[in-house]
């Protein structure tokens, strides 16, 4: 382990076997999405066979409220206070038919009680803020995943401040 300053934050590094499982969630950490990990580096094996754009499959754009950055949509909230998501406006660059899957991702979420996303496997999902969430953070991964060969996902996550 090396103790590395940067501009002003003290940091420590590890090698990536020893931060997974390391992590409060352990190897959890990085196997809940295995599957998409998989897929992805098989799309990219397939990438480096042709220079035909169009005859490999490619990644979703995930769009949450019209937001498509690759930086998490913030969000300040009440509790008690229902909160609407839009993903309607995600696409394929290849035209795949789009699935999609929100879900709470709890780990780095302060809340821990139950939270229930309504519609959570369609384009447009909503959720209640318990009332008893003050001063909580939660945090929400929206997944929209391409229907290819190999599927693809991409993430776009929410963080609702209470």
């Amino acid at each position: 382990m090396n103790f590395v300053e940067e501009s002003g934050h003290a940091e420590y590094r590890y090698d990536d076997y020893y931060m997974i499982g390391s992590a409060p969630e352990g190897v959890d950490a990085i196997i809940k999405w295995s599957n998409h990990i998989k897929n992805d580096f098989e799309a990219r094996m397939l990438w480096t066979t042709t220079d035909d754009f169009n005859s490999v499959n490619h990644h979703p754009q995930a769009v949450i409220n019209g937001e498509s950055s690759l930086t998490p949509l913030i969000i300040k909230a009440n509790p008690g206070e229902t909160i609407t998501f839009d993903a309607s406006a995600s696409h394929d660059p290849d035209g795949d038919s789009l699935y999609f899957n929100w879900s709470i991702y709890q780990e780095p979420s302060h809340y821990i009680g139950k939270v229930v996303l309504k519609n959570a496997d369609t384009p447009v999902c909503s959720v209640v803020i318990p009332k008893e969430m003050t001063g909580s953070v939660m945090h929400i991964v929206l997944e929209v995943t391409d229907e290819s060969i190999p599927a693809l996902t991409s993430y776009k996550r929410v963080i609702i401040n209470l």
